[in-house]
């Protein structure tokens, strides 16, 4: 009912794609629970950082979990497409 993608690039970074859920199923805060899962695991797997292409209006969502918005990158359709990037905290 749900899927997402995280490819890991060299030098400790990644990339998160294709955040989805079944339209029944929105709603039910299954995205911020993939979302949460794949940032603890590229912690765990000593990924540093995430970037992700989002529709703009996705923002505020992507903030709440540490995500900054980077620029504007391009529209699909009729939506823009932002880059925003997570970076972890080192302690």
């Amino acid at each position: 009912v749900a899927t997402a993608r995280l490819t890991p690039k060299q030098g400790g970074a990644s990339v998160m794609a294709r955040v989805a859920v079944l339209k029944a199923y929105r709603g039910c805060g299954l995205a911020s629970k993939i979302v949460e899962a794949l940032i603890e695991y590229a912690n765990n797997q000593g990924i540093d950082s995430i970037e992700i292409h989002a529709h703009e209006y996705l923002k505020e969502f992507y903030e709440r979990f540490g995500f900054s918005f980077v620029q504007q990158v391009e529209v699909v359709g009729e939506h823009q497409l932002i880059e925003m990037q997570y970076r972890a905290s080192i302690t």
